[in-house]
């Protein structure tokens, strides 16, 4: 007996719970001991799920030759250049606090993760999704965007009211639970996941989270709307090493990823995409 697609999505709607949700404001203004429960936490989170939802959190160089950014004319776009270079900033901060956090959770010395990212090299992606036929999503041969993992270090995400954005269960792998939007006029939140390159860092303790976007499970409308979203991929410092840091590496663990630098991690991972 095969399963209706209306009680996939019931079933997911049930399941949504499982993502979790963890109060920032606990590592950013916490105490020493709040910070490490949550830095606790957020570990855990990214080793179980490769994702987690975070609240209160406080929301390249100038000159690069190899990579500049290229910035409409202000005429065009007035105070667009002015507010992604601060959202980009702000973004940066809180990237690096919750690396030290995860530090912190891992039992690393403090900076062994956020030194390997002080050089620029992170971007903002700005994504909008043209509006498509539920029926198309529903077929299954189209998606907005088809199960994958980020480059980075971490991602941090900031969707729409549209929904769609779905992660791996990684208890039931091929299977996928939807990370639901804030409602509107809900607490802002952003969603976190964890990359390649952490997963290299850490040897495959913590893995990628595998994403995709797709028909949202509770979508009633013949025609799902477009959507929009805000994605910060914090990214290594270039010729910093994308491989295993000697601290995952054992004689029960040995080193499962070559060493590379992360510009060329990134470069070989373009190769096979593109």
């Amino acid at each position: 007996m095969t399963t209706s697609s209306s009680a996939i999505r019931t079933i997911k709607r049930l399941m949504m719970a499982e993502v979790p949700r963890l109060d920032f404001s606990r590592f950013s203004q916490g105490t020493k001991q709040e910070k490490e429960e949550f830095g606790e936490a957020l570990t855990k989170a990214l080793i179980e799920h490769g994702f987690v939802k975070l609240e209160h959190f406080d929301a390249g160089p100038l000159e690069d030759a190899q990579f500049p950014n290229l910035w409409p004319d202000e005429n065009d776009l007035p105070g667009f250049r002015e507010t992604i270079a601060n959202h980009y900033q702000i973004c940066k901060k809180v990237a690096h606090q919750l690396m030290a956090a995860v530090e912190i959770g891992m039992g690393l010395s403090a900076g062994v993760l956020v030194d390997r990212c002080r050089q620029e090299a992170s971007e903002i992606s700005l994504n909008r999704y043209p509006q498509i036929a539920s029926e198309t999503l529903a077929e299954g041969h189209t998606k907005r965007i088809w199960p994958h993992t980020d480059y980075g270090v971490i991602t941090l995400l900031f969707q729409d009211g549209v929904g769609g954005l779905e992660l791996e269960d990684r208890t039931r792998p091929g299977e996928f639970l939807p990370v639901t939007p804030t409602a509107p006029g809900g607490r802002a939140e952003m969603v976190v996941n964890a990359s390649d390159t952490f997963e290299r860092w850490t040897n495959g303790v913590v893995r990628a989270g595998l994403h995709r976007v797709t028909l949202p499970c509770d979508e009633k409308r013949a025609v799902v709307p477009e959507r929009y979203s805000c994605a910060f991929f914090q990214k290594a410092s270039r010729e910093t090493s994308a491989g295993p840091l000697p601290q995952f590496v054992t004689e029960d663990n040995p080193a499962r990823y070559d060493e590379i630098t992360a510009l060329q991690f990134q470069q070989r991972r373009n190769r096979l995409h593109y």
